[in-house]
């Protein structure tokens, strides 16, 4: 009995930590993977650039000082 009752906290636990951080409730394949590989820096600097969240001139300096 005990051992069902820690069963059930340790998947509570678990389906806490899933929905927390976004991993649950969306159902692309990537979601699945919990041990997916965070954005590269040069990934990063692309989209905010694809975004526009950054100018032209600001991506290029920042890739150049990526490169370096």
């Amino acid at each position: 009995m005990i051992l069902f009752l820690l069963v059930i906290i340790v998947a509570a636990v678990v389906l806490y930590i899933l929905y927390s951080q976004g991993k649950l409730g969306t159902m692309d394949k990537d979601s699945l993977n919990i041990f997916k590989n965070k954005e590269t820096p040069r990934e990063i600097l692309d989209r905010r650039f694809a975004s526009g969240e950054i100018g032209e001139e600001e991506y290029k300096l920042a890739k150049k000082t990526l490169e370096e």
